[in-house]
Order: structure tokens, then sequence, then C-alpha cells
């Protein structure tokens, strides 16, 4: 949710206003920054989850390990 609201809302408000990085180079950059990270930590996730289900379909023995 927190990556829907960095390119959602902020990019709307930088488009809005006319921000560039020249003009706010301190917000751009940690919220990009920060936008990359729960990006990184979402996908992630997404390919835990999907070798979770593989484990589960493949063996279901090993479903309580992962």
């Amino acid at each position: 949710m927190l990556c829907l609201f960095m390119n959602t809302f902020l990019t709307g408000y930088f488009a809005v206003t006319g921000a560039v990085y020249c003009s706010h180079p301190t917000f751009i950059y940690f919220f990009g920054s920060f936008g990359l990270v729960c990006w990184a930590c979402e996908s992630t996730a997404e390919v835990v989850l999907a070798l979770n289900r593989c484990v589960a379909i493949c063996s279901p023995k090993w479903k309580t390990t992962f």
C-alpha cells in the first residue's frame, strides 16, 4: 500500500505543483528511495509467496515448514 501511495499521490502532487529534482532535491530523493525500498520488499514477498505455493502443491508435507 505504501508503494501505491508513493506512485500515485506523490507523483500527482509533484505534477500539479511542477516540482522537479532541482526544486526539491531532498524531498524527491527521500521519497524516491523510500518508494524503491517498498517496491523491493513487496516484490520479495511476492516471490516468497509464489515459492510457498509451489512447495505446498508439490509436497504437502513440507507445507508447514515454509
